[in-house]
This record gives C-alpha cells, structure tokens and sequence, in this order.
C-alpha cells in the first residue's frame, strides 16, 4: 500500500505546473535559493511521476486521461530542458506523441469533454505553446488552443 499526502494522484501536474508558472512570469523575484529549491522539487517530482503507468499497481495514467496527461509531457519536456536533462526532455516528448496520436485520431481530446476537464487540459497545452522551446513539438500543437 502507498501513501499519499494527497488525494489526487494527478497533484504532480498540478503543482508542477503552477511552480513553472511561476518561475517563467516571476522568476525575478525569487531568490536564487528558492528557485533551486523548486528546480530540485520539479526534478523530484518529474522522476516520480515516472513511476506512475495506466494499467500497473492500480494507476489510471494513460495519454486518453487528457489533463494528468498533458500536463506530464509539459512539466516532464520543460524540466529536461531546463535542467539538460535530455532523457527527461525525451520522455515528455514521447508521452507528448502518444496524448497527439489520440487527438489526431479524433479531433478531439480523449477525456469526458467536460468543463472542469476540458479547462485543465486548454491550460496545460497553452504551457505547452508558452514556456517551450520553439523546435518542441508540443509548442506548435500546443496553439492548437489558442
């Protein structure tokens, strides 16, 4: 059995994203130490989500899951960059590929379309068309959204 502070298994993303919001629009602001304590937490962070498959030990973390999904290929692709961490760069843009494959199939994004949703998931690809760099392949698809 593991044990988690919080509830939402998806709470990576969401915290993950929020910290790079903050570091691109007030990164300026915050002192040096603080912005390596968040660049560890993110690495941190990226990493565990590793560790989080659709299928095994019960995790529902499969690209058809749009939000948690889109968000992981974001924060996993930023982070690589950021850090040259080229094996974490790579493996956002792989779950980037396979979250795009499911979309170009349909149109559409895989995940209930509802408004709460349909709302994570236009903000994790406007971080997508945002914060990576221009040769990303999330960068141009990301403003899809726009």
């Amino acid at each position: 059995m593991r044990l988690s502070l919080i509830g939402d298994p998806n709470w990576r993303g969401f915290v993950g994203t929020t910290f790079i919001v903050a570091l691109e629009e007030f990164g300026h602001l915050i002192p040096k130490n603080v912005t390596e304590l968040i660049e560890e937490s993110l690495f941190n962070a990226t990493v565990g989500d590793t560790y989080r498959v659709g299928g095994v030990d019960g995790d529902n973390l499969y690209p058809s899951y749009s939000n948690p999904a889109l968000m992981r290929a974001f924060v996993s692709s930023y982070v690589g960059n950021r850090l040259n961490d080229s094996n974490m760069t790579l493996s956002g843009y792989h779950y980037a590929q396979e979250s795009l494959a499911l979309f170009n199939r349909t149109k559409t994004l895989s995940e209930f379309n509802s408004g709460t949703y349909t709302g994570v998931s236009l903000f994790a690809l406007t971080l997508w068309a945002k914060y990576l760099p221009a040769n990303d392949i999330m960068t141009g698809n990301g403003r899809i959204s726009e």
